[in-house]
């Protein structure tokens, strides 16, 4: 009985372990790709402004997509869409309202 306790142990732990990835790994990216996004935010946004009077108000998503796009349409060799959207969806997730 014992031997095929072990036998079924050995089995399945490699696979419920393969199953799940480890969430150091998962909270490790997440958290690279949040100071890529906050890196992107501070380069493009302080190229024109300092970015006090961001941090000083609060924004929707759909404010601070306008925010951005206000911003870009100033320069849009400076900020591509995509670098919109991230930084947009950045400014909504940092500085929320309500």
């Amino acid at each position: 009985m014992r031997a095929h306790l072990s036998i079924l142990f050995v089995l399945i732990l490699p696979a419920a372990l393969a199953a799940e990835p480890a969430p150091e790994a998962t909270n490790a990216s997440d958290e690279k790709a949040a100071v890529d996004v906050a890196q992107l935010y501070e380069t493009k946004c302080a190229k024109c402004h300092e970015l006090t009077p961001v941090a000083e108000r609060t924004y929707t998503p759909d404010e601070a997509t306008n925010l951005v796009n206000e911003m870009q349409a100033k320069d849009t060799q400076w900020i591509s869409d995509e670098e919109a959207t991230q930084i947009a969806t950045y400014i909504a997730e940092k500085y929320p309202k309500g």
